[in-house]
Parts: structure tokens; C-alpha cells; sequence
């Protein structure tokens, strides 16, 4: 019996190169992405992270958006939304802190997100004192903004003692930034 090409159905070389390419492109996908994975230990958030998450998570929850209003609030939201429906949110933190004996300001050098928990200074000020230590820490925030931070947050625990961390590194000019993008009463500009 005599059988033709077409009935026999065997691949072609075209076919068994695309399969070649595709199981490739795959492979080195694979690849890729366990490299990346196998960095979360080191690498597991961006340091503005988690001021996106509370800042989306204040227009979730209070439907106010003070916290860091520099940016708009559609991606922000976006970020908190898996917490929010997690049921992981600001009201759930409310009564950490009714008072704190010790309050430290500063940007990421108190914030150090990081470190772990129980390596920060505040968390390592709080077992050598025996108090509680609030970390007021911010990312990118200058003298100007920390303060109000501690007027705002700050002061209603009512500590006896207050650390401000400065570093003469970036803190002047996030000086000269802030006063850039706000008027003279300290308020953003109207658009």
C-alpha cells in the first residue's frame, strides 16, 4: 500500500522548531522568574511601599486623603485593596497606640524598612528602656513633614520623650523641596 505525505501526517521541520522555540521561551521565562523570586529575602518591598498601602487604605476606610497627598489616590487605592478586603486595615490598628512613653521622628533611616522588626533602633530602644517606643519614621520626608507628622501623630500619645533624627544628608533639601511645592502658609498650591 502506498501511502502519501499528507496521510501520514508527519511533523514537518517548521513544526518541530516552533515547539523547540516555544518550550525555549518558556524555559528561560521559568528561569527568570525564579531568579526574581529567589530574591524576595533580600529584596521583598520597595521602601515607599508602605506609605502607598496607608495612604490608599486612609481613602478606603475614611474616605480622607491627608496622609502624603503628593500623589494621586487611583493607584494608591489599587495597593491597599487586597488588605482592605483582608480585612487588614487602619481601624484594626487603632488601639496599638493609646500612648507612647518615647517617640522617635525621622525619614528612612528610622523608618528602615529593611530591617526586620525587632532589629529597627526604636524596637531595640524599647527593650533597653522598657517602654513603649513609637517610630514615626517616613521615607522621603524632610524636617518639615516630620514635625507635622509629630504634632500630628506624635504628641496625642503624650511621651515624655521625644527623638528626632536628623540626617544633614538629604534633609536640607528636602527643605528646599517642600517649600518648592508649597506656598508660604505651608499648604499645596492650588493647581
Amino acid at each position: 500500500m502506498h501511502y502519501r505525505r499528507e496521510q501520514l501526517a508527519m511533523p514537518t521541520r517548521g513544526h518541530w522548531h516552533g515547539r523547540f522555540v516555544g518550550v525555549a521561551l518558556f524555559l528561560l521565562a521559568g528561569i527568570g522568574a525564579a531568579r526574581i523570586i529567589s530574591t524576595y529575602h533580600v529584596f521583598s518591598q520597595t521602601s515607599d511601599e508602605p506609605a502607598h498601602v496607608v495612604t490608599g487604605m486612609e481613602w478606603l476606610e475614611r474616605e480622607t486623603y491627608t496622609f502624603e497627598p503628593l500623589h494621586p489616590p487611583l493607584a494608591r487605592v489599587a495597593v491597599a485593596l487586597g488588605p482592605y478586603l483582608s480585612r487588614l486595615g487602619l481601624t484594626a490598628q487603632e488601639d496599638i497606640w493609646k500612648n507612647a512613653d518615647i517617640i522617635v521622628a525621622g525619614d528612612s533611616f528610622v523608618e528602615s524598612v529593611t530591617t526586620p522588626t525587632a532589629q529597627l533602633t526604636t524596637s531595640l530602644l524599647a527593650n533597653l528602656q522598657g517602654n513603649v517606643v513609637a517610630n514615626l519614621g517616613q521615607y522621603g520626608y524632610g524636617p518639615l513633614e516630620e514635625m507635622a507628622v509629630s504634632k500630628r501623630y506624635g504628641l496625642p500619645l503624650r511621651p515624655r520623650t521625644v527623638f528626632w533624627m536628623f540626617f544633614e544628608g538629604n534633609d536640607l533639601k528636602y527643605v528646599i523641596l517642600y517649600n518648592y511645592v508649597t506656598d508660604e502658609r505651608g499648604k499645596p498650591p492650588n493647581p
